[in-house]
């Protein structure tokens, strides 16, 4: 997955339509590559900016406190990173898993990725790890802030191909937990609880 950490980025837009944009005065949305679109807006692109303009308006004015705008001769260049709260609340519906809460990433968008995390707890292997697989293995946006010192991180996952990425979980899952019962003696095959021996079924580790 591509990262994109606002901290740190700096999203550029064509000054010239963003002015149309603010003087159409229907509702518009910028994603993270500056590219200005106006409904139905995509879902697998995340956004830093969805308002509606004026004539009069001038261009700084579109964006709230949150944002820096610094205006060239051809572009629009904006810093988004005190916006996060209300990015997240702008993105959060679209995404493919939540991970700015301190109790950690909760859920997926689908039926079968649900079951593949929910079965997968059996052999200890959480969301967390789920979402490493994802991260390194699917085409997609990790949307986040991310800062050193102190050391903060808050995201948004936008995966475009979810059975693509269903598909790999479960490939990963399956070799994880037949290498586990083939190796590790805490889950012999014949000392799995019926919780166990029921998700090794379904992830086909076990005949």
């Amino acid at each position: 997955m591509r990262k994109f950490n606002l901290y740190s980025e700096i999203i550029v837009v064509d000054k010239d339509e963003l002015i149309k944009a603010k003087d159409s005065q229907i509702e518009f949305v910028i994603d993270i590559d500056g590219v200005i679109k106006t409904k139905p807006y995509s879902k697998s692109t995340p956004l830093i900016y969805k308002g509606i303009g004026s004539k009069n308006m001038p261009l700084k004015d579109l964006f709230d406190s949150g944002y820096t705008v610094n205006e060239k001769d051809t572009t629009v260049e904006l810093r988004a990173f005190h916006a996060w709260g209300d990015l997240i609340a702008l993105n959060r519906d679209t995404a493919t898993y939540d991970d700015t809460s301190a109790d950690g990433i909760d859920g997926f968008p689908t039926e079968d990725m649900e079951k593949i995390a929910w079965h997968s707890t059996e052999f200890d292997i959480d969301y967390r790890e789920l979402v490493e697989v994802l991260e390194k293995e699917c085409d997609g946006v990790l949307f986040h802030i991310e800062v050193e010192d102190p050391y903060r991180f808050s995201g948004l996952g936008f995966i475009p191909d979810l059975y693509d990425a269903y598909q790999k979980l479960y490939a990963y899952t399956q070799a994880k937990i037949k290498d586990m019962i083939e190796n590790d003696e805490d889950y012999e095959a014949s000392m799995l609880s019926s919780d166990e021996l029921e998700a090794a079924k379904y992830f086909k580790a076990i005949e």
